[in-house]
């Protein structure tokens, strides 16, 4: 299987990106990204051959609207999709397509780890929205539990 991932994190906020990316291996996925490319152009066929969509938006990201425009490409290509947007990233876009998004705030997880939890165990999912919560949740939940615990440390 292959996972997008996208991401919108300062630079030393990367070790998320490799939790990100090691739990999608872990889950045999292979991960693509547009990482360290300037040009997106390809961003799109990306997203359209991959089986999840996994997007991080961090409030000390400097690419928010990037993020979103790659979760839309994937929403509109029925592509199952996930995406946790840090409490405090303000505005979204007009238009934005709030679908399987989880608002997390970082010092407090825990309500998110439970929404997530909740549409993980919603039987009335359409297909592809099970397939999101069902591996785009677990590995939400394996960062959201390591941000907790490096927050306590």
């Amino acid at each position: 299987m292959r996972a997008f991932l996208s991401d919108s994190t300062s630079d030393n906020e990367h070790y998320l990106v490799s939790t990100l990316s090691g739990s999608l291996w872990d889950n045999h996925f292979a991960v693509t990204s547009t990482y360290g490319e300037s040009e997106r152009k390809f961003a799109h066929l990306r997203i359209l051959n991959t089986n999840l969509f996994v997007g991080f938006i961090s409030i000390n990201g400097s690419q928010p609207d990037k993020v979103i425009h790659e979760h839309s490409i994937a929403v509109e290509g029925h592509i199952p999709t996930i995406l946790l947007i840090e409490k405090g990233v303000y505005p979204l876009p007009l238009g934005f397509i709030n679908h399987n998004v989880v608002y997390f705030d970082r010092q407090n997880p825990q309500a998110a780890i439970d929404f997530i939890i909740e549409n993980t165990n919603n039987k009335e999912n359409k297909a592809t929205d099970a397939f999101a919560w069902l591996f785009g949740g677990e590995i939400a939940i394996n960062l959201l539990s390591r941000m907790s615990k490096s927050k306590a440390s």
